[in-house]
């Protein structure tokens, strides 16, 4: 029993293969679902296209009407006379009479009688099997044109085969449709040929005729008796011309209906009840033939829901007269023979239970495989498989379609319910199977708990170490950035408050160059934070340029020579006369490096002396560009050492391990020196960036050494780039003074920019808003444009690629300012069209290289704008001497320029030029100066006046 069980298993899935498709055949083999077979053959029925009107029958029925007028049912012989003999005369190839003449309908009988002995075309009908058989007129018996009317009803009354033949009394009789059909066959050339006499197949025409065995179609051999086949009904949305027997009788009827046609006469008279349950008779249909009658119509009306969904009760529409069912058999019959219409075929039961087998087996190996891959996560047990069904029963709705257009009907019912059954007994061995895998891995887990107990127990106190140290490092790093910001926080805050109260704030220029200092040093700082989190980020990138190397390390060096001085200590640099003159770096980066190594060793020397050392090595050992820009193989490259030494405090071996650590200081007397600690790592990272990295060498007491090589591309240049100018000495603009239009929704950002560029000669023009902005755009010159990208009404993006599309705006320089560091401003902006683009808070030098560089500017510096400002106010010192300007207009000059109320002191002097023409040179320069906001050589030129 075990073996069995493992076995059962291992092999599960074929199991529930087999096992479902055992049950599912048999239980088709014994009728289980032929009803449902049935339903499923009806809806592919109704849901064919509609088939071209059949030209070759012709319905002549006994209406309610005919009845009325003629006052009697049956019709009388005279009256049916009279019928054959019209249509008679119009030459029809065939007349099928589907009413029961087996007993005299006076008067006209004999004449009735001569008629069909006249007739060869005529064919009668006769009741054989079932309750209330019915004699066939005697004279068409005699000469074998007769046909069995009888129609065999499925299980569920409808009609869906068709009697080809069958025994009566030991004799093969043909049905009606079959006699008809043959009949016009033979005036056609077209006669019945048999194939194997065994099977009974037979050849008429282009159809080949098979009989139905009882083993297809839901069907088994109980039901079947003679020779029948599966009748394919045309659509019986009007699919013949229909006349009535008073239309025939009084000549309404064109002969063209009747001539070398088929007529078949037969009764669709409510009151006879010759109606017939037909595939068509559900609901669909009847719906779908509502649509149909309105569509041909033209009509836009829409039906109630009885009428469009049909009604039982409106005969003939739900049910067919038997005279149509006759009709279609015999166009089945014409059509396959002479146009090769397929004949319905149905698959042996070997065929249906192969496609059964297929089925349940999708269903089996797919829920399988789905619900392993899981699709659908969570949702995946019960969404898959419902998917897998609705898409496996579209399938076979799919293909049962197709394959009846071609003439088959597969079973559908049967493989479909296999694909069901194995789809649901197959999701549930699989929460079985993932019951007990979850179940074994839980007694794994189990088994190992106690192990990982016992090692999570030392990787919690290993964490608790490390947890300790690193909140100790954070509370050490707390204790010195609340140290280290809020040093120059109390020197702004301290200097602002002295400025706020301050009478002269010429005095008070010191304190304001304090203030400067104290916020460069917070930029720096929060600088360095956000550089390490870059760089940490990955989103730190090198910009290489050509660097003219010796003035550039000697200028790095000249920063420290101060300081050194101070602390009494010596500060040398070594530069190598091989060096080469021009490279290719990163300059801004490389600066940061050496800075931050000469500080360090500068701060932690408190006597002897700081060296910066710089030559080339073999560039054998270094096999990488450092330069972060792809060079051309050919190019020059050079490895140099840098190196900072000092003779400071040095560090210990333990120091040494945590010396580029984030936040790491080294101690010294338990106090931390002055710095945040993420110099050094920053350094650590960013030579590691041009791929090198930082070594140091250091003993207690002694001092340490700190050293890096970096291979860089050279350039061979005759003429060597200048350094970058210095901005501070700029006083004015040279020239014609741009136009700016300024883009930003704050204020003091405004105020900022425009004292900036205001004295130094800039028109500025502010806006707020998007809006602002394209109004000053339209009604004024300008020269360049700053926006923010944060704008109230619009993006700033946006407002640059509108700009762009302007023809006016076009051409013209646009700088954008962003205070975002982290985000994908800077590439936005300058994709969207940006000239450049400029973080916030800049310095001043920042927004004048930027403006030099794209409005093509040249500066008067303060040597030359001293110059001139000393030769202008001598001129006017000549022209308008001191004697000649009251000494209480000095003084009240004088006092507004110290105090910087400019604006004042502009509108005095045009009072004292209206007052003393003579002194307008003097006035004049006056203006000058107080619109270049000059204050410190307005009091220099006033307060010579006043000496002298």
């Amino acid at each position: 029993m075990l073996g069995l069980s493992r076995w059962l298993k291992r092999f599960e899935r074929e199991v529930i293969v087999a096992l479902v498709t055992t049950t599912v055949a048999l239980g088709s083999t014994w009728g289980a679902f032929q009803r449902l077979e049935w339903l499923a053959i009806d809806t592919l029925l109704v849901l064919r296209p509609a088939e071209s009107l059949e030209s070759r029958l012709l319905l002549v029925t006994v209406q309610e009407a005919d009845i009325t007028a003629l006052g009697r049912w049956p019709l009388s012989d005279a009256v049916l006379a009279n019928l054959l003999e019209t249509l008679a005369a119009q030459n029809p190839r065939v007349i099928g009479l589907d009413l029961y003449r087996d007993l005299p309908q006076n008067p006209g009988h004999e004449r009735l009688q001569a008629l069909m002995a006249e007739l060869p075309n005529l064919i009668g009908v006769e009741k054989a099997f079932g309750s209330g058989t019915v004699a066939p007129p005697p004279i068409l018996a005699q000469n074998h044109r007769v046909g069995l009317a009888d129609v065999p009803e499925d299980g569920d009354s409808k009609i869906r085969r068709l009697i080809v033949s069958a025994p009566v009394e030991r004799e093969i009789k043909l049905g009606f449709a079959t006699r008809v059909s043959l009949l016009y066959l033979q005036q056609m050339g077209v006669n019945l040929e048999v194939r194997e006499e065994q099977t009974h197949h037979y050849q008429l025409g282009q159809a080949q005729f098979s009989p139905l065995t009882g083993v297809e179609g839901g069907y088994s051999p109980a039901d079947l008796g003679g020779y029948q086949i599966f009748l394919n009904y045309r659509s019986p949305a009007s699919p013949f011309d229909k006349v009535s027997v008073s239309d025939v009788v009084q000549g309404r009827v064109s002969p063209e209906l009747i001539r070398d046609r088929i007529v078949l006469i037969g009764s669709e008279a409510e009151s006879i009840n010759d109606f017939f349950l037909t595939p068509y008779s559900q609901a669909l249909y009847q719906y779908r033939l509502n649509q149909y009658r309105l569509n041909a119509a033209g009509s836009s009306e829409s039906l109630s829901d009885g009428e469009a969904w049909g009604n039982p009760n409106r005969a003939p529409h739900y049910l067919m007269s038997g005279v149509e069912v006759h009709a279609h058999g015999v166009s089945q019959i014409l059509s396959s023979a002479l146009d090769g219409r397929p004949m319905i075929r149905f698959w042996h039961h070997y065929g249906e239970w192969g496609w059964i087998l297929l089925w349940a087996a999708l269903g089996t190996y797919g829920t399988w495989r789905g619900l392993i891959r899981e699709p659908f996560k969570e949702q995946s047990t019960w969404l898959y498989p419902l998917l897998l069904v609705t898409g496996g029963t579209l399938v076979m709705g799919a293909i049962a379609y197709g394959s009846l257009l071609s003439g088959w009907l597969i079973p559908t019912v049967s493989p479909l319910l296999a694909f069901v059954a194995t789809t649901t007994l197959t999701r549930h061995r699989y929460h079985q199977h993932q019951l007990r895998t979850f179940t074994q891995r839980l007694q794994d887990y189990s088994n190992d708990l106690e192990r990982q107990v016992f090692e999570r127990t030392q990787e919690l106190e290993a964490a608790k170490q490390a947890a300790d140290a690193a909140n100790i490092a954070k509370s050490e790093f707390l204790a010195n950035m609340s140290h280290e910001l809020r040093t120059p926080l109390n020197g702004i805050l301290g200097y602002a408050q002295i400025l706020q109260h301050a009478k002269d704030l010429n005095s008070q220029r010191r304190g304001v160059g304090v203030i400067y200092q104290c916020g460069t040093y917070l930029l720096e700082l929060i600088n360095d934070i956000l550089d390490l989190s870059k760089i940490e980020a990955r989103k730190l990138e090198l910009d290489p340029k050509p660097i003219p190397l010796k003035p550039f390390l000697l200028q790095a060096a000249q920063m420290f020579k101060p300081a050194a001085e101070k602390k009494g200590i010596s500060f040398y640099s070594e530069l190598d006369n091989s060096l080469p003159k021009l490279v290719i770096a990163d300059d801004k980066r490389l600066r940061q490096i050496l800075v931050n190594l000469i500080s360090n060793a500068v701060k932690f020397t408190p006597k002897g002396s700081v060296s910066l050392s710089v030559y080339p090595v073999d560039s054998s050992k270094s096999s990488r560009d450092s330069s972060g820009l792809d060079i051309n193989k050919n190019t020059k490259k050079n490895c140099i050492k840098f190196t900072v030494t000092d003779t400071g405090v040095g560090m210990t071996p333990e120091q040494l391990e945590k010396v580029f650590l984030p936040f790491e200081q080294v101690k010294e007397s338990q106090k931390l020196a002055e710095g945040t600690g993420l110099g050094l790592a920053i350094c650590c990272q960013l030579i590691r960036l041009m791929g090198s990295e930082l070594h140091v060498d250091s003993q207690p007491g002694q001092g340490s050494r700190f050293y890096f090589e970096l291979t860089l591309p050279t350039l061979n240049s005759k003429e060597t780039p200048i350094l970058s100018r210095d901005y501070s000495k700029i006083t004015s603009v040279s020239g014609t003074c741009p136009c700016l239009l300024l883009v930003d929704p704050s204020a003091d950002s405004r105020s900022i920019m425009s004292g900036l560029l205001t004295p130094l000669g800039f028109s500025i023009l502010e806006a707020a808003t998007a809006q602002e902005a394209l109004d000053h755009l339209n009604n004024h010159h300008l020269d360049a444009i700053l926006t923010d990208l944060d704008l109230p009404d619009r993006d700033g993006i946006s407002l640059i690629e509108s700009l762009r599309q302007q023809e006016s705006s076009a051409k013209l320089p646009m700088i954008a300012l962003s205070s975002h560091v982290f985000t994908d401003a800077r590439e936005r902006s300058l994709d969207a069209g940006a000239t450049a683009f400029l973080t916030k808070p800049f310095h001043r030098s920042d927004i004048l290289q930027l403006l030099e560089r794209h409005l093509q500017l040249r500066w008067i510096v303060q040597e030359d704008g001293e110059r001139q400002q000393s030769q202008t106010s001598k001129t006017v010192e000549k022209t308008c001497p001191p004697e000649m300007v009251p000494d209480t207009v000095i003084e009240e000059l004088l006092h507004l320029a110290r105090k910087g109320n400019l604006k004042d002191l502009k509108r005095r002097a045009k009072q004292l030029e209206q007052d003393h023409p003579q002194l307008r040179p003097f006035t004049d320069h006056l203006q000058n100066l107080a619109g270049q906001y000059q204050e410190r050589a307005l009091c220099e030129f006033l307060t010579g006046y006043q000496t002298q």
